[in-house]
Formats: C-alpha cells, sequence, structure tokens
C-alpha cells in the first residue's frame, strides 16, 4: 500500500469523484450528456445533424459577405467615386483643395489611390 502523508493512501476509494457515463441518442450514436462540460455543443445539436456525412462541409452562418455588407461596401466606393469626381470638377474651375495639396489631386493617378484607400490617407 502506497502513501503520502497520513490522509491519503492509494486505496482510499473518497480520491477521485464519479464521472458522468456517456450516453446514446435513439439511433445508438454515443454523446456526451449536456451536463458535461465537452459534450454540451453536441449534445445540443438534434440528430438530423449527427447523421451529416464527414464530406459535405457545414454551414457557415456569419458570412463576412451578407448582403449587408455587399451593400454598404457598394455605397462607400460610390460615395468615394463621387467625391473623386467632384474634387476634379472643383479644381477644373480653379478652385482649391482643402485637405490635399492641388499637386496631389492634379496627379490624377496619385489621387485615385488616395481615394481608393479612403479616409486613412486623409
Amino acid at each position: 500500500m502506497l502513501t503520502c502523508c497520513i490522509c491519503c493512501s492509494a486505496n482510499d476509494e473518497r480520491a477521485l469523484p464519479a464521472v458522468p457515463q456517456p450516453s446514446a441518442n435513439a439511433h445508438g450514436q454515443r454523446f456526451l450528456p449536456q451536463s458535461f462540460p465537452i459534450g454540451a455543443e453536441v449534445a445540443a445539436e438534434d440528430s438530423s445533424t449527427l447523421n451529416r456525412s464527414p464530406s459535405r462541409p457545414r454551414e457557415v452562418k456569419n458570412r463576412f459577405w451578407n448582403a449587408e455588407n455587399v451593400a454598404l461596401f457598394a455605397l462607400v466606393g460610390a460615395l468615394r467615386a463621387l467625391d473623386y469626381f467632384s474634387t476634379l470638377n472643383m479644381r477644373r474651375r480653379s478652385r482649391d483643395e482643402i485637405l490635399l495639396t492641388n499637386n496631389i489631386v492634379d496627379n490624377h493617378p496619385a489621387f485615385a489611390v488616395i481615394e481608393a484607400g479612403g479616409p486613412q490617407f486623409r
């Protein structure tokens, strides 16, 4: 018999708590009960998702390019294009640009890059 101190020994039955055992659903598939933290996600799913074939990819619930984000990016792109053309129109009428130097605005490729980059370049 092994002992590390007076209060415990190798034959002490109080050393480990009872561990929950995996159970099976109606289809005979085994999963962990909800009280066990690792199996909580598996137990919460219904049996139809457990029978899914592994070759089919899981559906992504939170896609970045959803309809709302596509509309927002298109709106920002349209507003940046409007700003680009209105600033060029203003320069053709010999008015000065306030935020950028006139040399940058008159250099069309450089100004297009700055407009495409958005407000981080201003």
